[in-house]
């Protein structure tokens, strides 16, 4: 659970907001409560269905959808401390959920060696 936590933190700290603009377009307290659950509940759907080797029929929700999602929960975590482990919870689900997309996209082209290759030689 430590490791979950730190992992976690590493990914809300370590990614910039993107500067002023964040602070200024920051999700209002309410918004974030409300949005959380409802996108934490689905992710964790999808990834039953990932994990399951299930395409999930309720996975509707597109990169950018799930991009926006990681923005604005980072930006819940800003304002919103006492809730922050949940957005953190939420950020590290939904960048799980582009990673699989992203590791299928892989294996779908054959990209998955020149990948590897790639990572071994150090091109990251």
């Amino acid at each position: 659970m430590k490791l979950a936590l730190a992992l976690a933190t590493i990914l809300l700290v370590g990614i910039p907001l993107g500067g002023q603009d964040a602070v200024k377009d920051a999700p209002s307290i309410g918004q974030c409560r409300t949005d959380q659950p409802l996108w934490d509940s689905k992710l964790i759907e999808i990834a039953r269905g990932a994990a399951n080797g299930v395409a999930n029929g309720t996975d509707d929700a597109t990169i950018e959808t799930l991009t926006n999602w990681i923005h604005e929960m980072r930006g819940c975590a800003v304002v919103d401390h006492e809730h922050a482990p949940a957005y953190v919870r939420t950020v590290a689900l939904t960048m799980a959920a582009v990673g699989v997309r992203a590791t299928d996209f892989l294996h779908r082209h054959n990209l998955t060696d020149q990948f590897v290759k790639e990572d071994l030689e150090g091109l990251r």
